[in-house]
């Protein structure tokens, strides 16, 4: 908890801030979609919080709302630009929540599931093509001491994806940018309880 009474919550309580839930349609893509808008005050910051355990930690920002049942699955969009939730502290009086988030643009990546292998009943060796999917994530660089310890080549460029916890990839899996450039998944990252990370990798030619 925090205590904090320097915020007047009647007068502070000035930018306008929608909720986001991440949504899937009928082909199974993944998008963040508004489902409502609440009065906050929001303070951008130069700190940089800890958003993901081997990626660049990008700028961050301090959002005070009323309490709105809001948990660390959502996220929120300020101003046109996106806040994925970090920490939601409630105040000691409950009348408030203090919560920290970083400032980042989601990116929509396609993923290209390798196909599934198992056995049938007769245990004939089966395989199941599994379909592609969008999915929001943030892209960041991967943070230089986790890449210099890594038994990697210098050709090898290394990216980091946060997505949100429901995004579930597997090792060896396809990662495509909108820009058209494929990157295979090389780490899974998943102990986080609200998000998963994944280090993604392409060669380039030396």
């Amino acid at each position: 908890m925090y205590n904090d009474k320097s915020i007047n919550l009647g007068s502070s309580l000035r930018d306008r801030v929608e909720v986001l839930d991440l949504r899937t349609d009928s082909g199974g893509n993944f998008s963040w979609a508004r489902v409502g808008t609440r009065y906050a005050c929001v303070k951008p910051d130069d700190r940089r919080y800890s958003f993901s355990s081997v990626g660049v930690w990008p700028r961050g920002a301090t959002v005070t709302l009323r309490p709105c049942g809001l948990t660390l699955h959502q996220a929120l969009r300020w101003n046109g630009q996106h806040l994925f939730l970090t920490a939601i502290i409630p105040s000691a009086g409950r009348d408030r929540l203090e919560i920290k988030a970083v400032v980042c643009n989601p990116v929509t990546f396609t993923a290209e599931p390798q196909s599934k292998t198992g056995r049938d009943k007769l245990n004939r060796p089966t395989v199941e093509k599994v379909a592609a999917f969008t999915f929001p994530g943030v892209w960041t660089e991967l943070y230089r001491k986790e890449q210099d310890e890594g038994v990697v080549g210098t050709e090898l460029v290394q990216r980091v994806i946060v997505t949100p916890k429901e995004i579930r990839l597997r090792r060896g899996d396809i990662v495509r940018h909108p820009d058209g450039s494929t990157w295979p998944v090389m780490r899974v990252l998943e102990l986080d309880e609200h998000k998963n990370e994944y280090i993604v990798y392409r060669q380039e030619d030396p």
